[in-house]
């Protein structure tokens, strides 16, 4: 079978959170370390693997979605998490296609009932990382599911459906109302005349070797309506969430573009869609063809005015970025790790118009809106206070980053304004998520507020009674960093060691009344050796609130 065949893998992307093991897994690593590997590994046929949000599209994601799934010749959805939306991608796959699709989790998964008719081939995920024989393990798997699965393609007699199999005598799979459309390859003599111009490094490098012709001429028929000579780039979800956000919190006098966060967030950024360029190259290659019909040759047709019109305006296009929902991601978290805060905004931003859904992406905005502080530290916490509500509401989900973040804001707002009620606000939120996920970081930041909560109280029995919760948790979250360090120790990765260092270091100042003994160096100086640029002196000028708050507890219970 030659060719290229299309595997579509319906999957979340982020780290998700598995309520039932309290676990929280980066779903990248899947698709970036096993899955995208090993169908690059086939060449004949090739298979050109891809998520949802590696694609270029205009517009929202739901109706390339949807095809995606039905027009697929393979299929890999990974229900990890239990991830309402995969679950209900993998339901549309089996109700389209009776074959070719591939079901995998992580290997700790409790799988609900409806899944026992289900074939799931399992992964071990470390949650944070995937080790070398983990990774080994599993692909070994995948390739030869691949390799059972292609030849069966051609016969069309298989089935891995359960809907199908159920009801095999009363449906038949639907076919498409066109013949489905070949990928088609760059037509030759466009390509000659692109790359005899000035343009050939940039549009090979932002165009030709990028995506098909095919894909960026659909992406013209995705924007119905739009001046095709204007730029079609939207920046305007994020900038619709703060002006209702502002209206909330008294800033409706305020504008948007002029006030805040919003103020010149895309002036260090460019374009990033193929929208306009799709519009010039239809454009430019139905005029090649036309002037090829009349017997031009190359050299004839590059010279000809129209086309070097073209190819000027191609080349302002080009000059723009062209990034997918996956890349724009990429670049956000780039941007976030090298704290250049106000270009993660932007690019987070991007992807909100592609995915206005995505929880992720909003968690991301919500946290990066306070921590520029942008006009001011009180306006940007309140600001992100409001798009949580509006948009995450933390009182009626169990999403642990959620939860953070709501623990993170309103502990900051309390430095500021109403401070007891912030106090037990952030102390309800990372709580409640570290009941959920019994984890290192909500524990470590419940503890703080139940000390901080205790330094404020005027009665001596909920002093003594938030003091003993706060030693209950240190407790806990030591015992949560432990296990985290066997694994580690035991040949496991871990990305976070670095904060799980830091955070049982925390907790056994805490116990230790504030006071960093022999233990806790060693764990400050194991920390230095991971991470060259973590501070002893950071560390303990950061904790030195809690060594103060410690020792006014201990004076008022004496």
């Amino acid at each position: 079978m030659a060719g290229t065949l299309t595997c579509f893998v319906i999957t979340g992307f982020g780290k998700k959170a598995d309520l039932l093991t309290q676990r929280t897994l980066d779903m990248d690593l899947v698709y970036k370390k096993m899955l995208k590997p090993v169908c690059d590994e086939f060449k004949d046929p090739s298979i050109d693997c891809f998520r949802a949000c590696d694609k270029l599209y205009t517009g929202t994601i739901d109706s390339f979605m949807y095809r995606w799934i039905f027009e697929a010749d393979i299929a890999i959805a990974d229900i990890s998490t239990l991830n309402p939306n995969a679950i209900y991608e993998l339901g549309v796959r089996y109700a389209l296609k009776p074959y070719s699709t591939i079901v995998i989790s992580e290997d700790q998964l409790k799988f609900p009932f409806d899944f026992n008719h289900v074939l799931i081939h399992t992964y071990k995920h470390g949650g944070n990382d995937i080790d070398e024989q983990a990774v080994k393990t599993f692909t070994d798997k995948l390739r030869q599911l691949l390799k059972d699965i292609i030849p069966m393609l051609e016969v069309k007699d298989t089935n891995d459906s359960p809907v199908y199999d159920y009801l095999r005598n009363d449906i038949f799979p639907p076919k498409m109302k066109k013949k489905k459309q070949v990928r088609k390859a760059w037509d030759p003599m466009l390509v000659k005349v692109i790359k005899s111009s000035d343009i050939k490094q940039v549009a090979e490098n932002n165009l030709l070797n990028k995506v098909s012709q095919t894909e960026v001429e659909q992406m013209l028929d995705t924007a119905p309506g739009e001046n095709l000579n204007t730029p079609v780039n939207r920046k305007d979800i994020l900038k619709e969430m703060y002006a209702a956000a502002f209206n909330t919190i008294g800033l409706q006098h305020k504008a948007v573009n002029a006030y805040g966060p919003y103020k010149g967030l895309f002036d260090n950024i460019g374009e990033v869609n193929f929208a306009n360029t799709s519009a010039i190259i239809k454009s430019l290659s139905e005029e090649v063809n036309t002037q090829k019909a009349k017997g031009m040759d190359e050299k004839r047709i590059s010279a000809s005015p129209v086309i070097t019109g073209m190819i000027n305006d191609l080349k302002q296009s080009l000059s723009e970025k062209k990034l997918s929902l996956s890349q724009l991601l990429d670049k956000a978290e780039e941007a976030k790790k090298k704290n250049q805060l106000r270009e993660s905004l932007a690019y987070f931003a991007l992807a909100l118009d592609l995915d206005p859904a995505n929880i992720f992406i909003i968690q991301r905005i919500v946290l990066l809106t306070y921590k520029l502080e942008s006009p001011d530290t009180l306006t940007a916490l309140k600001l992100a206070e409001q798009l949580l509500r509006d948009h995450l509401r933390p009182d009626e989900v169990i999403d642990v980053e959620t939860l953070g973040l709501a623990g993170a804001i309103y502990k900051r707002l309390a430095e500021s304004e109403n401070e007891n009620e912030n106090i037990t606000r952030a102390l309800r939120y990372y709580e409640k998520g570290f009941l959920i996920a019994n984890d290192y970081y909500n524990g470590i930041n419940c503890a703080y507020m139940y000390v901080l909560r205790t330094s404020k109280a005027t009665d001596k029995m909920e002093r003594i009674a938030d003091y003993m919760n706060a030693k209950k948790i240190w407790r806990s979250v030591v015992e949560i960093c432990d296990n985290e360090i066997r694994k580690i120790d035991e040949g496991g990765t871990n990305k976070d060691q670095v904060w799980i260092l830091q955070s049982k270091a925390e907790a056994l100042a805490g116990l230790n009344d504030g006071k960093i003994n022999e233990e806790i160096a060693a764990l400050l100086s194991q920390t230095e050796a991971i991470n060259n640029t973590f501070s002893r002196e950071t560390f303990e000028k950061q904790h030195k609130k809690l060594i103060d708050l410690i020792t006014s507890i201990q004076n008022t219970l004496q």
